[in-house]
């Protein structure tokens, strides 16, 4: 398996799901009365969860061209300089 660097941000965030749930654990398992900081806990996270379904469903800026870039003119004429029947330049 290759090797690559260790992506700090999501670390941050994994290590802190993690405390998140082994609180919810011991605060399950042992009775604290957390009265309205429990609910402001529960609304940051809900305010989090929301803040991250909307910049995952914001559109990701596009490329400016897909096709690769000529440095030759594009040109409506034949490459022999002839003009083709029924050109509106055809005198």
């Amino acid at each position: 398996m290759k090797r690559h660097p260790t992506d700090r941000l999501s670390l941050a965030f994994g290590l802190l799901f993690l405390a998140t749930v082994a609180g919810w654990l011991v605060f399950r398992s042992v009775d604290v009365n957390v009265g309205m900081a429990g609910w402001l806990l529960a609304g940051g996270l809900i305010l989090f969860g929301v803040l991250g379904l909307i910049g995952s469903l914001r559109p990701r800026s596009q490329p400016v061209s897909s096709q690769p870039v000529s440095s030759q003119p594009v040109s409506s004429q034949p490459v022999s300089g002839s003009p083709r029947p029924g050109d509106p330049d055809d005198k």
